[in-house]
């Protein structure tokens, strides 16, 4: 019975080391979402009306080197954007991106390392880039290289609105734009508090016989 109360209370407690050693794993969601409305062009690709949801994501850990001479920081690379609503359905539907950077300062989402706008290339009509420049956030705008990135780096954020070129020679407007980042523990870390939790229940009953 001693071994048994032993071995359950190592459990606990490597349970419990664990979870604190993950306590900080976390990952930052980017959601650049607008509505575009055709300023000039063709609309070959079937934009005017659509929405265009651009998503990203980040550990809470990384740190920003120096791209260019400005902080960046290298997003994950599972970038995606979401069309919805476009006149020609085959546009719509959920597109991989290239590799991307963040630039707090700058500010907005760019290639790495080329520092270009992102650029999707679409079903019917050709490509559209994301010029998704946003203004710099209070604490974005103080962000130099070695710093850990900050959930208030990225959102919530002003677009500057930047007209999005076709290669149609169509150009879109943003309206209604979003920028917004929220925070949220890793699946693991969720599964260890779990875990702690019957740990610490289990190191009591322990105690308690």
């Amino acid at each position: 019975m001693k071994s048994i109360k032993f071995l359950g209370v190592l459990s606990a407690l490597g349970v419990v080391a664990a979870m604190a050693g993950r306590a900080d794993a976390a990952t930052i969601f980017y959601d650049y979402a607008t509505t575009l409305s055709l300023a000039s062009g063709p609309d070959a690709l079937g934009l005017n009306g659509a929405t265009v949801d651009v998503q990203v994501d980040v550990d809470s850990s990384a740190v920003y080197i120096t791209r260019y001479g400005l902080p960046a920081v290298i997003m994950n690379n599972d970038a995606t954007v979401t069309i919805s609503g476009a006149s020609v359905g085959a546009n719509d539907g959920t597109f991989a991106l290239s590799q991307l950077a963040f630039y707090p300062s700058f500010a907005g989402l760019f290639t790495d390392p080329a520092a270009n706008w992102a650029m999707v290339t679409l079903p019917v009509g050709g490509t559209l880039t994301l010029e998704l420049n946003t203004n710099a956030t209070g604490t974005g705008g103080a962000e130099i290289a070695g710093n850990t990135v900050q959930l208030s780096d990225f959102g919530p954020a002003t677009s500057q609105n930047l007209q999005l070129p076709g290669s149609d020679g169509s150009v879109y407007n943003q309206n209604n734009t979003s920028v917004t980042a929220t925070l949220a523990p890793e699946p693991a870390t969720l599964g260890l508090v779990f875990a702690s939790f019957c740990g610490l229940g289990l190191l009591r009953r322990l105690k308690i016989r």
